[in-house]
């Protein structure tokens, strides 16, 4: 039983401990502040759909990096990793050209109308000055 405590006390009177609970308290702020940016990348994302018809792909890379961030931080704050995360660390860098090709494309999707076409209509105006410079010239 004296080892236990022993043990308790010891791992009480650690420096790191104590470390990683202040950095904990930090980023608890962190993400706080973060949320308050998701506020504003979600309203600035709705108001480019609503201008352009469909989201920014900067806005959409970096909320994907600001996610990755967030896990890294939940990951710290719940011992799942040791692994301080930024500014101890680098900012998680998202693969921004696969994701900006693959939001073009559902932009292109989303964005192009479906109109119908008329062929018959072009072909009869063609006719239409075939007759009229058939005649002109008889």
């Amino acid at each position: 039983m004296p080892n236990k405590v022993n043990g308790i006390i010891d791992r009480i009177k650690d420096s790191n401990s104590w470390l990683r609970i202040l950095l904990m308290f930090g980023y608890l702020v962190v993400l706080y502040v973060i949320a308050l940016l998701a506020v504003v990348i979600m309203v600035a994302q709705t108001l480019f759909v609503f201008a352009s018809g469909s989201p920014n792909s900067n806005l959409v890379i970096f909320g994907e990096a600001l996610a990755e961030y967030i896990k890294q931080i939940i990951d710290f704050l719940f011992y799942k990793s040791n692994t301080k995360p930024f500014p101890f660390a680098p900012f998680p860098i998202i693969n921004f050209i696969a994701n900006s090709e693959s939001l073009d494309q559902e932009a292109d999707v989303k964005s192009t109308p479906k109109t119908k076409s008329s062929p018959k209509k072009k072909v009869a105006k063609k006719s239409a000055k075939v007759k009229s410079t058939a005649k002109k010239t008889s």
